[in-house]
């Protein structure tokens, strides 16, 4: 022992090593010691009598004695209303453990670590963990550090552990003042923080393999920043948050502007250059004017130009001019630029939300009840709340997807005023995971990003933003994988990639851990966790309550009222609660009525309007946004201009559809296959070619398979449309991509179909104006299931509805009944190869409603008597060899009533076409075809009138046929569109 260890002054603080103490961990003066000198300790409100005095309305008068016991154990013991916790549990007498942490009142205002041998455990860690500086009951307390650690548990806990400059060791046996986490998966010493006089922290790997992890990434040292989330080996039930109350933006710099032409935009060969996908690679130039003026001229961006909010092409800047290119802000104050933003810097100002529907029964329900929120950059945000609290009603109303009443800022511009150039620094990741599940992950992040981001993004930035993203969500050895193959975990992340292809300042997330395992909703929440902590502000709704404990701040809502927004730390103890489920109960009582509970919410807002939260986090920002002039109101173009090109969205849609649709072997048989298949069937079934229900089968088979085909096209993907919608997606680049595609698609079924028809003899000559009319055909039918789709709420109903629309197109076609009943045409018997016409008093035909009314809706009659004009009006059917005449009259005068089969005429198809199917432009075609002949055989023969449809004169009505075929595809295509616009405005 030295000399100076013999000085009364190193006794007494060798002494003072050996006494018992409290550490304050939560609330004013964190990082103070209080040695227990005494044998008894007073706590409680009172200064008069109490040696430990907690200036907090939680704490009684005399709130709990602290008494050494014989001995030498302590023993604390409660007098107060609200309480002593030791661990969170609630006492009335006990004796206190060392390293048991102790808490007055709610349990999070008040809170303090018993050390009971502090000096036996700083001999056994070898050197003190930690720096530590003592002060006396009663004294100042010092000043605490910026920063700090959160211990967050699996039982939604946090335990605040105040930070003091030197060493102090994370493990599961860490010695003095270490951080001791329980846990069999962590190292006794498994880590060192080494924290600076100034708050800043390194954390160093200490393990022997175990590792430590912060946000994700295994690392041997890192220092830490604001929000990083400490994992010590696999334990992942046990995380350490630390926090950072002193954080500061950073200065974003400033650009000269002395060039007479200064380039902005993405591309590194600019004069300014912003990193950001939405700024376009040459997006805008200023120039000096011969006036001594300064012009900003938009280079034709993709997202657009604006100058204190208003989009321009060209405008002169003056001093104070607010200029925002994409995502990225600049100030302009005469003479030069200053870079405000980077994208990221956003503060979102929600106030006086309010919406109010009705009920079926026409009661008015306030969904939201006049609701003001703050949301400060990068902060991690928690919309709680019973279910029908109001939770997805207020984040659609933030993020524009719903407006209401009332006014949502994000900076100074208003959200809903300039739509155009604020939902580009917005992402939105939707409860359920929108996304075409047979695409790979790459694949369908690419697509995304070809359709986000601007039109001038080459191939290879959009590569470098995939991979960037697959890395962030920790998915780049899953970037091959077909997503139906991923677990629910991975497929909510690919889907939260798509929103940060476009880099978001503002992230808002519904209910992302829905229906995960619980080793999963902690995954999730890490990572918006570290979302976070890269610059986004994340606001996530949800009931769910796990993890909570790593959110910045809460707001909870009840019957659309807003009863608390503040810290997470803090929402326990203004509930009064112990467990987070605990605040549910006391909104929503069980047994109570509607009008009650109503009552209840009521009062808690009234509650939370006059308490220092409220003042704290919504009215105090609102007042300093006012004052610095951010509810500035201008007019501004509202207009929404995609920021990727109309034929770049049906390239990358039409891409996307055939690799949804055709994407391997088994994919393209089945949508060539059936249609294959009912060509063979029907080749057996026909005895002679061209027969008028060969006709009709064709007709109807190319409507039924692209009817098929697209019947579910919308409908499946309507979430996936709306969302895509709410970004950039053009309403008519989304319909083209899937006209063109069916009309690709149509044209391969319905010409594999026709060639087996053809050469199986089910259909002859015409070749290429057949496949037309049945191209045409197919179209029609894509298109009609198109329209089902878009009119249908479900799959289902789509399916149910498709049969209900083809079978009257079979039906009212014509063939089945004739639209108007046409004379019947007959071989004679008498005289073979002859045809006559029938005895005709009217036949069977179609009522006047519906010949006149249904059936010219129905476009299969058109498309069948373009079929038949084509093949009656041809040159391939032959007459009699030598003409009728000629064989008549050989007959009479060999004086035989047959005429032998070597004079009778090949089979000629046009015969039943005629007697078939009428024909709308063709009216007289049986009349033309008409003959007189002389009798052959007797009076009997003289009541027929013998015809040769082969001596039909040459007509041609297709042109008609095709432009009424023109009119039904323009109508189809017009009606989708508007049944299209009407589903967005409905939803």
């Amino acid at each position: 022992m030295s000399s100076l260890d013999s000085t009364p002054a190193a006794r007494a603080h060798d002494l003072e090593d050996h006494l018992p103490r409290l550490v304050r961990t939560v609330g004013d003066g964190v990082g103070e010691i209080f040695l227990l000198e005494k044998d008894a300790i007073a706590i409680g409100r009172s200064q008069e009598s109490n040696d430990l005095i907690l200036d907090d309305e939680e704490i009684s008068r005399s709130h709990a004695h602290l008494t050494r016991l014989p001995g030498g154990d302590w023993q604390i013991e409660d007098h107060s209303s609200n309480g002593s916790y030791l661990d969170g549990v609630r006492v009335q007498k006990a004796i206190l453990r060392d390293r048991v942490r102790l808490s007055f009142g709610s349990g999070l205002k008040s809170a303090f670590l018993f050390l009971d041998r502090p000096r036996e455990e700083t001999a056994s860690a070898g050197r003190p963990a930690v720096a530590v500086r003592t002060v006396q009951l009663g004294g100042e307390p010092p000043e605490a550090l910026p920063t700090r650690l959160q211990l967050v548990l699996d039982d939604h806990a946090v335990r605040d552990i105040p930070l003091i400059p030197g060493t102090m060791i994370l493990g599961s046996r860490p010695g003095v003042n270490g951080v001791a986490i329980d846990s069999v998966l962590i190292a006794g010493k498994h880590a060192a923080l080494d924290v600076a006089r100034n708050g800043e922290a390194t954390v160093r790997d200490l393990s022997d393999g175990g590792g430590v992890y912060v946000n994700g990434v295994l690392v041997a040292e890192k220092r830490l920043a604001e929000g990083d989330l400490i994992q010590l080996g696999a334990c992942q039930t046990h995380l350490l948050l630390f926090r950072d109350t002193g954080v500061r933006r950073r200065t974003l710099g400033e650009f000269d502007l002395t060039k007479r032409i200064v380039a902005i935009g993405r591309a590194p060969d600019n004069d300014v250059t912003l990193a950001h996908p939405t700024v376009s690679s040459h997006h805008a130039e200023i120039r000096h004017l011969a006036s001594g003026e300064i012009e900003l001229v938009d280079l034709g961006s993709a997202n657009g130009s604006f100058v204190n909010g208003i989009r321009v092409e060209r405008t002169i800047l003056n001093a104070h001019d607010r200029i925002a290119l994409g995502a990225m802000e600049l100030v302009f104050d005469g003479l030069q630029l200053e870079r405000e933003a980077d994208g990221k810097s956003i503060s979102v100002y929600a106030e006086n939300l309010r919406k109010v529907v009705k009920d079926n029964l026409g009661r008015r329900i306030v969904l939201l009840d006049d609701v003001s929120i703050v949301l400060k950059p990068n902060e991690f945000v928690g919309l709680l709340g019973p279910s029908g609290a109001g939770k997805s009603t207020l984040m659609d109303a933030m993020n524009g997807f719903r407006p209401v009443e009332g006014q949502v800022r994000m900076n100074e511009r208003s959200l809903y005023q300039y739509p155009q150039l604020l939902r580009q620094l917005i992402g939105y990741l939707p409860q359920d995971d929108i996304l075409h599940t047979r695409l790979t992950v790459r694949q369908c992040l690419t697509f995304s990003a070809r359709l986000r981001m601007p039109s001038d993004h080459t191939a290879g930035e959009i590569h470098a933003q995939v991979d960037k993203v697959l890395h962030t969500l920790r998915l780049t050895e899953r970037g091959d994988k077909v997503i139906e193959t991923l677990s629910g975990g991975e497929r909510k992340r690919v889907s939260l990639g798509i929103e940060l292809l476009s880099d978001p300042a503002v992230l808002y997330v519904d209910e992302p851990t829905a229906g995960q395992d619980p080793a999963t909703e902690m995954q999730m929440m890490q990572l918006f966790r570290n979302l976070a902590n890269r610059g986004s502000t994340v606001v996530i709704n949800t009931h769910l309550l796990g993890s909570f404990s790593l959110l910045d701040k809460v707001a909870v809502l009840a019957r659309g009222k807003l009863v608390f927004y503040g810290p997470a730390t803090g929402m326990l103890g203004y509930f009064d609660c112990k467990r987070p489920i605990e605040v549910y109960y006391k909104l929503a009582p069980p047994g109570v009525s509607r009008d009650e509970e109503e009552q209840i919410a009521e009062d808690w807002r009234q509650r939370y309007l006059s308490s220092d939260a409220y003042r704290d986090h919504v009215a105090a920002p609102l007042a300093e946004a006012r004052a610095h002039g951010q509810a500035a109101q201008a007019d501004g173009d509202a207009r929404q201009k995609p920021s990727t090109s109309w034929m770049t969205q049906v390239k990358t849609l039409l891409a996307r559809q055939i690799a949804l649709r055709m994407g391997d072997g088994n994919s393209v048989a089945t949508l060539v296959l059936p249609p294959a298949l009912i060509g063979v069937l029907l080749c057996f079934m026909a005895d002679q070619p061209n027969q008028p229900m060969t006709l009709l089968i064709t007709i109807l088979t190319a409507m039924w398979f692209a009817c098929s085909g697209n019947v579910r096209e919308i409908v499946d993907e309507w979430a996936i449309y709306r969302r895509e919608r709410q970004r950039s997606l053009r309403r008519d680049a989304y319909l083209a991509s899937r006209i063109v595609y069916l009309i690709g698609l149509s044209g391969v079924q319905t010409l594999t179909f026709i060639l087996i028809l053809s050469l199986g003899g089910a259909l002859s000559g015409h070749l290429l104006g057949a496949w037309g009319l049945m191209w045409i055909m197919g179209i029609q039918g894509g298109l009609i299931g198109l329209l089902i789709s878009a009119i249908a709420s479900t799959s289902e109903r789509a399916l149910y509805t498709f049969p209900l629309v083809m079978i009257p197109e079979l039906l009212l076609a014509g063939l089945l009944i004739p639209v108007h009943s046409t004379a019947p045409a007959a071989n004679v018997s008498a005289v073979p190869g002859l045809v006559m016409q029938l005895p005709y008093e009217g036949g069977r035909q179609m009522n006047g409603f519906l010949a006149d009314g249904l059936s010219p809706l129905m476009v299969s009659r058109w498309g069948l008597e373009a079929m038949r004009d084509l093949y009656v009006h041809d040159a391939i059917a032959r007459p009699l060899h030598g003409g009728y005449a000629e064989t008549i009259a050989l007959a009479a005068k060999a004086g035989v009533t047959s005429i032998p089969s070597a004079l009778r005429p090949p089979a000629d198809y046009r015969y039943p076409l005629l007697s078939s199917i009428s024909s709308t432009f063709h009216p007289n075609d049986m009349r033309d075809a008409l003959r007189p002949l002389p009798p052959l055989a007797g009076e009997e023969a003289c009541r027929y009138n013998f015809f040769a449809a082969a001596n039909l004169p040459g007509k041609d009505a297709l042109p008609q046929y095709l432009s009424i075929q023109g009119l039904f595809l323009l109508g189809m295509i017009g009606t989708i569109w508007l049944t299209v616009r009407r589903r967005e405005g409905r939803s």
